[in-house]
């Protein structure tokens, strides 16, 4: 049998953060090596071919959306796992959408988020991709739909931008604000922002 060799570059810039994970991913198989880039523009320069990329969703200075469109353009094949410590379902799904593999938790455990990654080298289509890691916030009184877009407003969204993103309305949107406004007594937007990182969602 052929033993897996692997070459995996990390794109963090969180030192500490990077060192924990080099020990996962050296537990993905007897010869890993690891190229460690604290910005995408560095791995981009690179010039080596990757098995896998490992991307934190928040690098200053950076957006998560257009390394992952560069990547894509280097290589349209190689696996993209975004790494992150949002529970934004927006977020999750707008880098799906973007081209990433998977969207993982950073607050995962070891051994699950090695369990991902082995999922992903190996292009497994069983089980659902993020089951057991990311987790969509559950707020009581408020619709899921409500929850995404509260979660925007809390980033500072305007209706309309809200209303493109979702692909819906403005006036649904203002609909759905106008009820989470009533039934939690916020008068404003500032209100609204505070809300949300009260809940957790900002």
């Amino acid at each position: 049998m052929q033993e897996a060799v692997y070459r995996i570059a990390i794109i963090d810039d969180h030192r500490l953060f990077v060192a924990g994970l080099e020990l996962i991913l050296k537990r993905l198989a007897d010869t890993v090596t690891l190229d460690c880039f604290i910005s995408p523009d560095d791995c981009l320069a690179a010039e080596h071919d990757y098995d896998l990329i490992v991307l934190d969703f928040y690098i200053p200075g950076h957006s998560a959306l257009d390394t992952i469109a560069a990547l894509r353009e280097r290589d349209e094949a190689v696996p993209i796992v975004l790494l992150s410590s949002s529970v934004s379902p927006v977020d999750r799904s707008s880098a799906l959408a973007a081209g990433a593999t998977e969207f993982v938790q950073k607050h995962a455990e070891p051994d699950q988020l090695l369990e991902t990654l082995r999922r992903v080298l190996t292009r497994s289509e069983t089980g659902t991709p993020t089951d057991g890691r990311f987790e969509t916030p559950e707020i009581p009184g408020l619709t899921p739909r409500q929850v995404e877009i509260m979660l925007l407003v809390g980033k500072g969204y305007s209706n309309k931008e809200i209303a493109r993103f979702l692909t819906i309305s403005p006036e649904t949107v203002k609909t759905h604000l106008k009820e989470v406004f009533l039934r939690f007594g916020l008068r404003n937007r500032v209100e609204a922002i505070d809300f949300t990182r009260q809940n957790g969602l900002g």
